[in-house]
C-alpha cells in the first residue's frame, strides 16, 4: 500500500473484500478455467472450443455494482500505465538500428500523451457507472471531466495535435535526430555524442512521465475519495446462491 493515496487504498482494498464472494463462486471459477483453457489451446495451437464459457450474467442491482468496481480498476490501471512509461523512457532496447533513438523517444512521447486521454475516457465510464449504481448520491460527471481537461490541458493538447495534426516533436527529439546524423556522417566518429543526447533526452521525459504521473494519481485519489462516500454497497459484499448466477 501506497501510504501517499490513502483513499485509493482504501477503495482498491474494499474492493477486493466486496469481489472475493463473486470470484469464489462457481460461476465465475467456471469462467476463469475457460479463460485459462483459452490461453493454454491458443499456446498449443489447438481449435477454440466453442462450448466454453463465455461470461457470467448477474441480476440487477449486483450487475450494475459489479460494474462499478470493473470499471475503477480500469481507471486505476489506466493510472498504473501512465506511470510505467517513464521506464520505457530511461531504456532505448534496440541495437539493430531498425528504430532509431529519436523514433524511439517519439513513440513513447506519443504512448505517454495517449495515456491521459485513456485515463479521461475510462473516467467517463466509471462515473457514469458509479452514479447508476450509487443513487441517490452522485458525482458531477460533467464538473469532474471539465477540472480533469483543465487540469491536463497540455497534455491532451499534445494528444490531439499529434493524432490528428502532425506527429509530436520536439526539441530534445530533433537534437538527437541531428547529432545521430552528425554521427552517422564522420566514418572515425564512434556515436557517443548521438548516445549522450539520447541519455540526455530520455532523462528529461522520464521525469516529465514521472511527473505526469504523480499529478494522475493524485487526481485519482481525489476521485476515490468522492467514491467512497457514495459506493456504499461496498460495505456490504454480496452473496449469492450457486443458483443466482447464471452462465454462458
Amino acid at each position: 500500500m501506497d501510504p501517499t493515496y490513502p483513499k485509493t487504498d482504501e477503495l482498491l482494498t474494499a474492493i477486493a473484500a466486496w469481489t472475493r464472494p463473486l470470484v469464489e463462486h462457481p460461476a465465475f471459477r467456471q469462467l476463469a478455467r475457460a479463460k485459462i483453457g483459452s490461453a493454454f489451446d491458443w499456446e498449443d495451437d489447438w481449435p477454440t472450443k466453442g462450448d466454453r464459457v463465455h461470461e457470467v450474467i448477474l441480476p440487477e442491482p449486483l450487475a450494475a455494482q459489479h460494474d462499478v468496481v470493473m470499471q475503477f480498476y480500469h481507471l486505476w490501471q489506466a493510472a498504473e500505465r501512465l506511470k510505467q512509461t517513464e521506464f520505457y523512457f530511461r531504456r532505448y532496447p534496440f541495437r539493430s538500428g531498425q528504430v532509431s533513438r529519436h523514433e524511439h523517444l517519439e513513440n513513447i512521447c506519443t504512448m505517454f500523451f495517449s495515456s491521459f486521454y485513456v485515463f479521461e475516457e475510462r473516467l467517463r465510464l466509471y462515473l457514469n457507472a458509479l452514479n447508476k449504481a450509487s443513487s441517490p448520491e452522485s458525482i458531477d460527471v460533467g464538473r469532474t471531466l471539465k477540472s480533469y481537461r483543465k487540469r491536463f490541458k497540455a497534455e491532451l493538447r499534445q494528444r490531439h495535435d499529434g493524432t490528428h495534426v502532425a506527429p509530436f516533436d520536439d526539441a530534445t527529439i530533433q537534437a538527437v535526430m541531428l547529432r545521430s546524423m552528425r554521427d552517422h556522417g564522420d566514418p572515425a566518429g564512434d556515436r557517443a555524442g548521438a548516445t549522450y543526447a539520447s541519455r540526455k533526452a530520455s532523462r528529461e521525459w522520464a521525469g516529465h512521465a514521472r511527473s505526469g504521473g504523480e499529478r494522475i494519481a493524485a487526481f485519482l485519489e481525489a476521485v476515490a475519495g468522492a467514491s467512497l462516500t457514495c459506493a456504499t454497497f461496498l460495505q456490504v459484499p454480496p452473496c449469492p446462491g450457486e443458483d443466482d448466477l447464471k452462465v454462458r
